[in-house]
């Protein structure tokens, strides 16, 4: 189906009926789910094994969402949701849900922050890694909001012993405040100190997945549903801005912001590829995702062979060498991205989860290619 402006004004309007954020209750736990202790704070996770050749894929949500978005809803196809796909191409997976304003946790968590977030999500893996006999090897998808982890999600990694290979940023904002404009301005607390997005962004990320429905042709998750069961408050310092929650309000804290997600700690970066989306419904990440992340894979490459061979790159390095290099480098960005059609939640529907799978699969290679190329060249 050809996606027109129609489709996109249609389901932008329709998403901004006034409606509450969830319900006061929802139902039990979905098959498979269970909610555990990670990092001193609960996580609602659910595992699918594949056939063990492959690392483990992490989804970690983005703002408002469990990590439900990307494994099935009962009733509905599994075709539509992104861990059928990868399971069938041999990962196994792991959905690692935040703690946030849905009735699956006993309690709002209002100071949980980015570096708890990369160790809860850190944990989550080590335990799912440990319970089924799989590889120490894990690659870790941050949809949206869910890039702000890319730092303290590896540095966790590392100290429990596992090889985080890829960073797949799907759609997301990389770490740091201010990177899109008028994210930081519309933020208000719910008397429980959580981000009330009730009325603001979340009649946005509804119309994402609507429009993604009719891409694909049928309802996907009925928007009563995906607001009930796949939604709630989060915590403000998980957007990395400086607006922070300190004793019950906003403070303004641009330092604070920086430490917790690690923003600048480009030597503890790991490897980092990019999937972005094609609609003008999504412009912002359209537009910014790339040059956004181009710094921490240029910085990731330059600290991580670069800088510690720097004694080999010598006045006479012949010159068809350091050309080559100084194009790997440059070139990085564009070759670590892999466009997909559709919305900020392009992921959705048998289309795109299709096409998001195969993605990561082809972006892990290409990561590892472009290593293995740099290292020889400075080897």
């Amino acid at each position: 189906m050809t996606l027109t402006r129609r489709h996109i004004v249609a389901a932008l309007a329709a998403s901004l009926a006034p409606k509450g954020l969830l319900a006061a209750t929802a139902p039990p736990l979905f098959p498979g789910e269970e909610i555990i202790e990670a990092a001193g704070y609960p996580s609602l996770v659910k595992f699918e094994k594949g056939d063990g050749q492959r690392p483990l894929v992490v989804f970690v949500p983005g703002t408002s969402f469990l990590a439900r978005i990307a494994y099935r809803f009962p009733g509905r196809r599994d075709a539509d949701f992104l861990s059928h796909w990868l399971v069938r191409a041999g990962f196994s997976f792991l959905g690692a849900s935040y703690p946030l304003d849905n009735p699956v946790y006993a309690q709002p968590y209002p100071e949980f922050g980015i570096t708890d977030w990369g160790r809860q999500v850190a944990t989550a893996a080590r335990r799912a890694v440990d319970a089924n006999k799989l590889g120490n090897e894990i690659i870790v998808v941050g949809w949206s909001m869910g890039g702000k982890v890319a730092e303290t999600v590896a540095v966790a990694a590392r100290s429990m012993g596992l090889d985080l290979t890829l960073f797949v940023a799907l759609d997301a904002l990389p770490p740091g405040p201010n990177l899109f404009p008028g994210n930081a301005e519309q933020f208000v607390l719910a008397k429980n100190g959580l981000v009330d997005q009730a009325g603001s962004l979340m009649p946005w990320f509804v119309a994402m997945v609507e429009i993604q429905g009719l891409m694909n042709g049928h309802t996907i998750i009925p928007v009563d549903a995906l607001r009930r069961y796949f939604t709630g408050n989060p915590p403000l310092n998980l957007q990395g801005e400086a607006a922070r929650f300190v004793d019950g309000r906003i403070v303004d804290d641009v330092a604070a912001a920086l430490r917790d997600g690690g923003v600048t700690d480009y030597e503890r970066y790991p490897p980092i590829a990019l999937i972005v989306s094609d609609s003008p419904a999504d412009y912002p990440n359209v537009l910014l995702c790339r040059t956004n992340w181009a710094l921490f894979m240029g910085q990731r490459l330059y600290r991580r062979h670069v800088y510690p061979n720097r004694d080999r790159l010598r006045i006479d390095m012949p010159a068809a060498r350091w050309r080559k290099l100084e194009r790997l480098i440059a070139d990085a960005p564009a070759r670590l991205t892999v466009q997909v059609p559709g919305t900020h939640s392009l992921f959705l529907g048998e289309q795109g989860a299709r096409a998001t799978a195969a993605a990561i699969a082809e972006l892990a290679q290409r990561s590892k290619r472009l290593d293995d190329e740099i290292a020889a060249l400075l080897g």
